[in-house]
């Protein structure tokens, strides 16, 4: 989706290099070898019960041009391709990019790369994924005001 719309941007008006045009959601677990264990839970309950679209909603008039139709975007959002994502196991949706794990310098490493191969200026990370208790959550424990 980004390089179509890296792509449109120089049709519409030249080169542009400005990474803070797009930004990207990704989800992380930073935890050292520990990243599994505390987050893959969540993740999990995440990519199988919250990350689908009801194909009603999918697909409302209006959502696609005739140029995205033919060009075939939006299929993320097919009912296989969800399904798809329903399935997948820890280690593939680390091994596909789907989530960022490990250490602090694995993650900053990988999230770095990420953001200069979307071109990117800002990647949100969300800290609480699928089913996670506030006691895991680092927008509880970095958030909260001190008792």
């Amino acid at each position: 989706m980004l390089d179509g719309f890296w792509q449109r941007r120089e049709e519409r008006g030249g080169r542009d290099d400005n990474p803070y045009r797009a930004s990207f959601a990704q989800i992380i677990a930073v935890a050292d070898a520990e990243a599994e264990r505390l987050s893959a839970e969540h993740i999990l309950d995440f990519f199988n019960n919250c990350l689908h679209v009801s194909p009603g909603f999918a697909d409302l008039p209006g959502y696609r041009t005739l140029e995205t139709l033919k060009a075939g975007k939006l299929s993320q959002l097919r009912k296989e391709t969800m399904e798809r994502f329903q399935k997948l196991s820890w280690q593939e949706l680390v091994e596909s990019g789907s989530v960022i794990a490990g250490s602090p310098d694995t993650v900053a490493e990988q999230m770095e790369e990420l953001a200069h191969e979307l071109r990117v200026g800002t990647v949100v990370c969300p800290m609480h994924t699928g089913n996670m208790p506030d006691r895991k959550s680092a927008t509880r424990r970095s958030c909260s005001p001190r008792r």
